[in-house]
């Protein structure tokens, strides 16, 4: 995709990551699609001028079909609490509660139960296009992400085999079996530390 163009070259995009909105070529309109989250579709559409949320392109015989889908709150009692009914309570209101789901809004992300996005779409209070986007998404939703995923040491795995793909250094066959071969290194690293 770098090679025929349809990727912006890294040099270019590798300045704007975590800041797509500050990109020239996003802002003038140049990117004919983007992947993001879906709380932040209002910040990334309103200088470019996104218009509609699409699905995932699907491969006709892909083994999965599922898109990452991660909860906007999690909260967790103490089962050790002196007040463990008090808190669950409280959960319940903050995320049952219309007047609560009201007062929050999206500024703590869009809220994960439907009860709470319905009504908020309903009020108006979440863009009609970020509605559609975890409409499209939560019936394909993905098993949870592996802590391991997270980790930030694998996290870089990830990110130089792609950098290093990017810019020409590595085909994308020497990308993928230097990253797995470094992927398995770091796993059985992180096994001895549990």
């Amino acid at each position: 995709m770098f090679e025929v163009g349809s990727l912006e070259p890294k040099a270019q995009a590798g300045l704007y990551v975590s800041k797509i909105e500050q990109n020239p070529k996003y802002i003038a309109g140049d990117f004919a699609i983007m992947s993001n989250w879906c709380s932040t579709y209002a910040q990334s559409s309103k200088d470019a001028g996104f218009a509609d949320a699409i699905d995932y392109p699907r491969l006709e015989n892909g083994v999965e079909d599922t898109v990452t889908v991660r909860p906007s709150q999690i909260i967790v009692l103490n089962g050790d609490s002196a007040q463990v009914e008090a808190a669950a309570e409280f959960v319940n209101f903050f995320f049952n509660n219309e007047d609560a789901i009201c007062a929050l809004g999206t500024c703590r992300s869009i809220p994960s139960g439907e009860k709470a996005r319905a009504l908020l779409s309903e009020k108006d209070m979440i863009d009609p296009q970020v509605a559609k986007s975890i409409d499209l998404a939560v019936p394909r939703v993905a098993r949870p992400v592996s802590s391991v995923y997270n980790n930030t040491e694998v996290q870089k795995i990830f990110s130089d085999s792609v950098e290093l793909l990017s810019y020409g250094m590595q085909t994308p066959r020497e990308a993928a079996e230097d990253g797995y071969e470094q992927l398995l290194d770091k796993l059985e690293e992180l096994k001895d530390l549990q």
